[in-house]
């Protein structure tokens, strides 16, 4: 049992599918895995194309017992054969069933050794009409049922084809239930998990409402003819970054991924063939948007937003800068114990976090009497620190080795020496 891997076996693999499989070649989608079933003299006698699997099967899934999250976090752990050959030059009796068996005892560590993680479960469809799939019931597959025939048209609808196919299911692992299911991920899983959609919103709805009001008031920089208002598409970007999104792929994919139920409370646009329905934004308008975004009037209405949320200042606070690729940024003051900001301000420019914090921790109501303000390196300044005490606050400010003679005068202070490093 081998993986096809090199350049000319690989096209040699492809050649015999489109001559003798009866569906023909199939383009590689997502991880691939080429398996070839040899005898002793070099002889390739079944050929086994492994893939991604199907997104959205009810009978898979119900089989599993996964819901929605757990299935978009974990799909990569079930791997598909989209394309099983037995040789017509070799065949012979029971060799299918030996060399499906085969393939599958191999799976998993020639799967890992290409994608640093095995698949647990493995799937696999056949036509009824023409198939009874007498191979895979040899070799101890499960018949998990019938697709509802439908086939992925676009990147949110499916078309019906109207042909049913069976649907077969084999564990790779003993613990294949757990592993899919399980609330935490098995640490040799961790290379196969991908980021599932977001569909828990951090705010409350009336929150959520408020906050689209507050950034409603922001000046839109885009022309008239734009499809989304620009309050909308501003909230849903800070919900993704209150869930930890940090790039602006991942904030659109968090946009898309909302319930149609938390794209009304956004107040997101309908869509155009299906009224019933509210359509995110696309990454060119989110783009566009911040692109040219005043970084300042954006600062502002958050600040009376976060001011409008929260109560009395905090003992703790942490300073963090996010820039969403080089477009757009906030220096935020956060509560170090529940996450939650409490003050920001733009960052004009990458690398301008320094002078953005000092702006964020000015614009905080009552000033920093009683709190205790931490950040990295960046932001161990002379005017920070003494911005800081002046306000009634105190500092925790990381250090670096390349800052040689505050870390000599540190070095030099009565029992700090050693908890000093030099990373």
């Amino acid at each position: 049992m081998v993986a096809v891997r090199a350049k000319k076996d690989v096209a040699r693999f492809h050649r015999l599918l489109r001559a003798e499989h009866g569906l023909g070649d199939r383009p590689p989608a997502g991880d691939t895995l080429r398996q070839a079933v040899v005898r002793g003299d070099g002889e390739w006698v079944a050929l086994l194309l492994w893939g991604s699997a199907a997104y959205r099967l009810k009978a898979r899934d119900a089989f599993i017992g996964w819901d929605a999250a757990k299935r978009a976090s974990r799909l990569k752990l079930v791997a598909q054969n989209s394309r099983f050959l037995v040789v017509e030059a070799a065949r012979e009796p029971n060799l299918a069933s030996r060399a499906l068996a085969a393939a599958l005892r191999a799976l998993p560590a020639q799967w890992r050794e290409a994608y640093r993680y095995a698949p647990v479960l493995a799937e696999t469809f056949t036509d009824p009409e023409a198939h009874r799939g007498t191979c895979y019931r040899a070799s101890g597959w499960t018949e998990a049922g019938d697709t509802a025939g439908y086939a992925r048209d676009t990147a949110d609808f499916y078309a019906g084809h109207g042909r049913l196919k069976r649907l077969w299911l084999k564990p790779l692992d003993p613990q294949w239930r757990d592993a899919l299911c399980r609330t935490a991920a098995r640490p040799q899983d961790a290379a196969a998990l991908t980021e599932p959609p977001c569909r828990a919103l951090p705010l409350t709805p009336r929150q959520a409402e408020s906050l689209v009001d507050a950034l409603s008031s922001v000046p839109d920089p885009r022309a008239r003819n734009r499809r989304h208002a620009a309050g909308p598409m501003l909230a849903s970007l800070v919900l993704a970054a209150l869930c930890g999104r940090t790039g602006l792929n991942a904030m659109f994919r968090f946009a898309q991924a909302l319930t149609q139920e938390q794209k009304r409370l956004l107040c997101f646009r309908s869509h155009t063939k299906h009224p019933g329905l509210r359509k995110a934004p696309s990454y060119k308008a989110y783009w566009s948007l911040l692109k040219n975004i005043d970084h300042a009037a954006l600062a502002d209405a958050l600040n009376r937003w976060f001011l409008s949320q929260t109560g009395a200042l905090p003992p703790s606070l942490a300073m963090d800068g996010k820039m969403v690729r080089d477009l757009a940024g906030t220096l935020n003051v956060s509560d170090t114990a529940t996450g939650r900001t409490v003050a920001c301000a733009p960052i004009r420019k990458k690398g301008g976090e320094i002078p953005a914090a000092r702006e964020a921790l000015a614009a905080i109501p009552g000033g920093l009497r009683g709190a205790t303000v931490s950040g990295d390196a960046a932001h161990c300044q002379k005017k920070t620190a003494r911005q800081i005490v002046d306000g009634g606050g105190e500092y925790l400010l990381q250090a670096k080795a390349n800052q040689k003679n505050l870390l000599a005068k540190a070095g030099a202070l009565e029992g700090l020496a050693p908890f000093l490093t030099s990373t």
